[in-house]
């Protein structure tokens, strides 16, 4: 059965996370139960704490830089966005290429160019 996590509010908004057959199934419930009204529901598609779809990721305490400052442009302004725990075997390139074909956003807009990637490797 997949877990939601379901908002309710009268007043003020509570939280929490509960497994049903399915949306109407969350709605039937609290609508029959609850003079609270349903907000928001969720389908918890990743969580480490419910381990779904979890899995324990291992690496290499030496098998990564430690940081990597992006300067990238959209149609109007730039911006610097820091990234931690990059692989060793990362390049600003594959950065810059990544970025940009997975068609991130900066302020609701395209990221068009990465003026400046600097890579940090621990001392």
């Amino acid at each position: 059965m997949p877990h939601y996590h379901i908002t309710l509010k009268q007043g003020r908004s509570d939280t929490l996370t509960a497994e049903f057959g399915s949306v109407n199934d969350v709605k039937d419930f609290f609508n029959k139960v609850s003079t609270a009204r349903v907000t928001n529901i969720k389908e918890i598609v990743y969580s480490k704490d419910l381990n779904i779809n979890y899995t324990q990721k291992t690496y290499i305490d030496d098998n990564f830089k430690e940081e990597c400052r992006i300067l990238a442009e959209e149609e109007k302004r730039a911006k610097i966005i820091s990234l931690y725990k990059i692989k060793k075997d990362i390049t600003p390139q594959i950065i810059e290429q990544s970025l940009i074909k997975n068609k991130i956003l900066l302020d609701d807009k395209p990221i068009q160019r990465i003026i400046n990637c600097i890579l940090t490797v621990r001392a």
